[in-house]
């Protein structure tokens, strides 16, 4: 399927695995391509700044909907800032000391011992070694998603205006819940990026 994605998307896919690794996130979903996306340059990223999307937005939208999946719920934060813990400070200096996302990393460590593997084990270096991080069903089908875009407008590759196409078809997504959260038309946006795809085709 990747033969297709000009270079441009390529950098979104590799960028959206960026920002997991970057916030320690277990896997790709499709708020980090879309806040790829809007990082990034040419059509895709002009609509949505013309609609007040930002990757700082973003950001504090995936906050109000996700707890981090590294981390204890917020009742255990409750009772560990109650004993004089706090704990973004604890998560602060082990990423000093040990690099962003070490006890990400430490979690997943132990999930694969349970399971029967080592550090070390080519399982555990594509895991953890390599920065693999896995994509969420929705981001696949996203992904998905942008090739049968282009094949519908008649074009034979992808761009990042298709993958944000994909996302726009990927209604249990989380970047289509922040997008509307924001008050974007997911319609508009949609025959936006339509537009931009086809004029990037000519």
């Amino acid at each position: 399927m990747f033969e297709r994605f000009t270079d441009e998307a390529r950098s979104v896919v590799e960028g959206a695995r960026g920002q997991a690794l970057r916030l320690g996130d277990h896997h790709v979903g499709t708020e980090h391509l879309l806040l790829t996306l809007s990082e990034g340059d040419g059509p895709a990223a002009e609509l949505l700044g013309a609609e007040g999307i930002t990757a700082e937005g973003i950001l504090a939208e995936r906050s109000g909907f996700v707890r981090r999946s590294d981390g204890p719920c917020e009742s255990d934060r409750d009772a560990l800032a109650g004993l004089g813990i706090d704990l973004d400070l604890v998560r602060n200096v082990v990423d000093s000391k040990f690099g962003a996302g070490a006890l990400a990393r430490s979690r997943a460590i132990r999930r694969h011992r349970r399971r029967g593997w080592r550090p070390g084990t080519p399982s555990c270096e594509i895991a953890l070694g390599s920065g693999y991080v896995p994509f969420s069903e929705p981001a696949k089908r996203t992904l998905e998603q942008s090739l049968r875009a282009s094949l519908r407008l008649g074009q034979n590759h992808v761009g990042p205006e298709h993958v944000g196409l994909g996302l726009l078809s990927e209604p249990d997504g989380l970047g289509c819940a922040i997008l509307a959260r924001q008050g974007v038309s997911l319609e508009a946006l949609r025959a936006a990026l339509e537009r931009a795809a086809r004029r990037s085709a000519s």
